[in-house]
């Protein structure tokens, strides 16, 4: 299901519902930066990214996701790597699915690995995530949650 941003829908007291903080709380908590000036620095998210989380982690009055798919364009160098590699760990670490398989996918290798090798950044520079992950070279897997991973893929054969 892919709907506007727009269309929100609002509890009876007119509040969007949203399981938003949860997934900030987590990326604050235990992501860092990978590159750059803040390399090894705990990921502060900027105004947009939590706006953009929120709204992506709406739920409705059965408290599943609104949105199972989005399109998140932002011109480049404004930090959508490192906030998909961070939201990939939030789905295999903290999402409550019991085994996820979590597919880091592009068009291509390079592409792939962008967003992989960020997440595995993470993985080793974090103390928490570290003992959370183990991080080989095409995947990272949960130490803890049989069957949980994260994986890159390219579309390229």
């Amino acid at each position: 299901m892919t709907a506007p941003l727009t269309e929100t829908p609002s509890t009876p007291s007119g509040k969007k519902r949203s399981k938003g903080a949860r997934v900030c709380r987590f990326i604050e908590s235990h992501c860092v930066f990978t590159n750059g000036e803040w390399i090894g620095q705990p990921f502060r998210l900027l105004p947009w990214e939590r706006k953009l989380i929120f709204e992506l982690f709406e739920v409705g009055d059965d408290g599943l996701r609104r949105y199972s798919e989005a399109l998140i364009g932002v011109s480049k160098k404004n930090g959508k790597t490192e906030l998909i590699a961070a939201l990939d760990l939030y789905f295999m670490l903290a999402d409550g699915e019991p085994a996820p398989l979590v597919v880091c996918a592009a068009s291509s290798d390079y592409q792939a690995d962008l967003v992989f090798t960020a997440a595995k950044t993470m993985v080793t520079m974090s103390p928490t995530l570290q003992q959370l992950c183990q991080a080989f070279d095409k995947e990272i897997v949960a130490r803890d949650l049989p069957g949980a991973k994260l994986e890159r893929l390219a579309a390229v054969m």
